[in-house]
């Protein structure tokens, strides 16, 4: 027995002695292998099983036409918009203005990389902008030139940039996408860094009723909508539910002023005031938003007054041939309960309203209640100016605000663009083509 067990010991002794680097490298070989298998099985492990989040988006959109908010998460422009308004930069490092505001020269980052792996280059750049030269003078250097200044440039290039397919700069890849017809019906998005992020898949549904349906058979996780579902917020003990007001819109009274009375001020200051509090407690003073450096801080807001909206009244049907007792409100299914409020409240000037309710901008109309889009430049020359005839929505003409319009997007010194603007939103609130109200109330709904 013992010299069975001095035999083995002899045995493995003399081995390890003779094969001892071998049985070390090899060792540390499965050490190794060890450490690889189990490392990446974890990250496949990981990417198989982790959370991901279902979003409803509702709205009809191609690969051309996707949300802002979409879109951002894919990609980048060469410059972003802060919440104030301020341009800062993007995919781009800095730029310079030449020319009087001609000529815009733009200096890449380096290491930015398309979904591809590709280095972005200024050569990259695919804005198809009219009435502007686009040219790259180096992989690093872009110069737009244009036949006018135009001072809203760098907020435009903004826009994220985009290769086919969808491919992005931005922490988002697109990993599938699904259409149905010519509209994306659920597209995945992929987060460049798995450990800082979870994958998204977003839904997209024509109506309302159909992204609430999704909801309650779990088909998605959250959606938002500016539209209150009743059939959800009757759930708020099971869901959540959260409010606040979309920045990005306003609410506002569109007049079209080549209609009698609505081209005379006063009737258009008497409809103002006899706005109730029910609908003017939140209101905006300005289409400029309050939060961008173009905001005009000393704006009044109009309340309700009753003798001043009376007195007003009078005071025109005295002076005017007009006699409209009644006119017809145009707006969308979401702004219906505004609508019959407003509708409430011009009674007070013995007017009757009705309400037509429309899925498009109606060709012509009395009053639109409708939701804007904010620009991200506080030039809003589109929505105001004279000659913008398929924009500018209430045929408002002005000699005065066209030039500050004018001037507006002319003017590259921040400061005096400033000035401008304060003035352009006193005319604005003084003349009242339009009557602004609220931001439209954006619903989440998760589970």
């Amino acid at each position: 027995m013992w010299r069975r067990l001095r035999y083995i010991s002899w045995f493995m002794s003399a081995f390890f002695a003779k094969h001892k680097n071998a049985l070390f490298l090899g060792g540390l070989a499965s050490f190794l292998v060890f450490l690889f298998a189990w490392r990446y099985s974890q990250a496949a492990l990981q990417i198989i099983f982790r959370q991901k989040q279902v979003i409803g988006i509702v709205g009809q959109y191609t690969p051309a036409t996707l949300p802002r908010s979409v879109q951002e998460k894919i990609s980048v422009g060469l410059t972003q918009v802060s919440v104030a308004g301020d341009v800062i930069p993007a995919a781009a490092e800095s730029w310079e203005i030449r020319d009087g505001g001609k000529t815009y020269i733009f200096k890449m980052k380096k290491n930015i990389l398309w979904h591809n792996g590709e280095e972005f280059k200024a050569t990259d750049v695919n804005y198809g902008f009219r009435d502007a030269d686009i040219s790259s003078i180096n992989a690093e250097i872009l110069r737009i030139t244009l036949n006018e200044p135009f001072s809203p440039l760098p907020s435009l290039l903004s826009k994220p940039l985009f290769r086919d397919g969808l491919q992005g700069l931005g922490p988002h890849r697109v990993s599938r996408i699904k259409f149905e017809g010519q509209y994306i019906s659920e597209i995945r998005l992929e987060p460049l860094d798995i450990d800082l992020d979870h994958p998204e898949i977003i839904k997209f549904y024509p109506t309302l009723s159909q992204a609430v349906t999704a909801f309650k058979l779990g088909q998605i996780d959250t959606f938002e909508t500016l539209e209150g579902s009743n059939e959800l917020l009757d759930w708020e003990d099971y869901i959540t539910v959260s409010k606040e007001p979309n920045y990005g819109q306003f609410v506002a009274i569109l007049f079209n002023t080549d209609h009698a009375p609505f081209n005379e001020k006063q009737f258009r200051q008497a409809l103002a005031y006899s706005i109730s509090d029910k609908l003017t407690g939140g209101q905006i003073k300005s289409p400029i938003p309050d939060k961008y450096w173009a905001y005009n801080t000393a704006l009044k807001k109009i309340s309700f007054n009753e003798d001043k909206a009376l007195e007003l009244f009078g005071e025109r049907a005295s002076a005017s041939e007009s006699a409209v007792t009644s006119f017809t409100i145009y707006t969308f299914t979401d702004l219906l309960d505004t609508a019959h409020q407003l509708s409430e409240d011009w009674k007070l000037l013995g007017l009757e309203s009705n309400i037509k309710l429309v899925n498009t901008v109606p060709e012509d109309f009395d009053v639109f209640l409708t939701i804007i889009e904010i620009p991200v430049d506080p030039d809003q020359y589109s929505l105001w100016h004279s000659i913008s005839n398929d924009t500018n929505l209430t045929r408002y003409e002005n000699p005065k605000i066209d030039k500050l319009l004018e001037d507006g997007r002319k003017t590259v010194n921040l400061p005096e663009r400033k000035e401008i603007y304060d003035e352009l939103q006193k005319y604005l609130m003084d003349e009242l083509p339009a009557i602004f109200l609220f931001h439209p109330t954006k619903y989440t709904f998760e589970r």
